[in-house]
């Protein structure tokens, strides 16, 4: 299977009406990224400065806190329904298992937006603390 490569058209030097520029000496200049494209190019220009400043150590500090930060949530989906359980059983209380799950679920339903606010304006950092 061979690739098809696809021809671009090619502007004829002959051309007096250039879409490349405003230049009234009617030599084509370089034409103009779109605006999508130099934002890619600063994009790429902050990864390559964040790369420049943290070396391989942070690197590595950043993946074991994602690591561990993914785990710690899963530790706690799946230990929370045990704890709540032996919660209201400590206090005779069974009836109320739906009824705080409900209402923990609201509290992270209307949590995270806040939150999500409070990262955006300030940052990550504060939003954590404020979250612990």
């Amino acid at each position: 299977m061979s690739a098809a490569y696809i021809q671009l058209p090619q502007d004829d030097p002959r051309d007096t009406c250039s879409s490349h520029g405003d230049d009234a000496s009617g030599v084509d200049t370089e034409p103009r990224l779109p605006a999508l494209e130099e934002d890619a190019h600063a994009g790429v220009k902050k990864v390559e400065a964040a790369q420049r400043v943290y070396g391989r150590y942070s690197r590595w500090c950043l993946f074991i806190g994602i690591g561990l930060a993914s785990y710690i949530y899963s530790l706690d989906a799946s230990t929370t329904y045990a704890y709540l359980t032996f919660a209201t059983s400590f206090f005779g209380k069974h009836s109320l298992i739906s009824s705080i799950t409900v209402a923990q679920s609201l509290i992270v339903a209307v949590g995270k937006p806040v939150i999500a606010k409070v990262a955006n304006v300030s940052s990550r950092g504060t939003a954590y603390v404020g979250v612990l």
